[in-house]
């Protein structure tokens, strides 16, 4: 980590980015290393691209770091480059947002809109943690919720027992009780506690 920290100024974008994800997948933070990194990665902001903002993000929500000013950088750089995204690059800057508490409203605009785009494309994970996302935050998109509702009944025998529990939590926490959803979420729950006790 020490030599990560005195090499930081000579990482490009991609390097950021993967030093951030690499060490978040360890589980492994140190704070002189990750403030580095935040603030190279703010000065290379502009290089970056949608898998280095969405691992980038990942990596300090999942070790639970915020840098407000370089989430702000990451917000604002995910906004010019949102029709680059793909489906779990989407999912994983909403997750990732959400679970250090920060609400950008142009951002999740932004999210939902593309989201919605490429539903088709989400896995059930993608479904589950873009619900949690928006529902932990407080922020409803209807259309979004729509659309994640839709895609989740066409998925719902890949979801695990987590996905099932949190997608069920975020259309309940944000009022969005469809029907058909959540007869299907019961179904899928229900098929995968036989499972278990069988």
């Amino acid at each position: 980590a020490k030599e990560a920290q005195l090499q930081m100024i000579k990482f490009n974008a991609q390097e950021l980015a993967n030093t951030a994800w690499a060490f978040a997948t360890l589980g492994h933070f140190d704070e002189k290393m990750f403030s580095a990194l935040a603030k190279e990665a703010q000065l290379q902001m502009s290089k970056f691209n949608a898998q280095n903002i969405a691992n980038t993000a990942w990596a300090f929500a999942k070790l639970g770091q915020l840098d407000e000013k370089l989430f702000s950088a990451l917000a604002r750089e995910a906004q010019l480059q949102m029709s680059k995204f793909n489906a779990q690059e989407l999912a994983n800057t909403a997750w990732a947002f959400a679970k250090l508490g920060q609400l950008d409203e142009k951002l999740f605009s932004a999210l939902a809109k593309e989201a919605q785009l490429q539903m088709s494309k989400f896995n059930a994970q993608g479904i589950a943690n873009t619900a949690w996302a928006f529902a932990t935050l407080g922020r409803l998109d209807e259309k979004l919720f729509a659309a994640l509702a839709r895609e989740a009944q066409l998925q719902m025998s890949k979801f695990n027992a987590q996905g099932l529990a949190s997608t069920a939590l975020a259309f309940a926490k944000m009022g969005q009780l469809d029907e058909k959803l959540f007869s299907a979420l019961a179904k899928e729950a229900q098929l995968q506690m036989s499972k278990f006790n069988a």
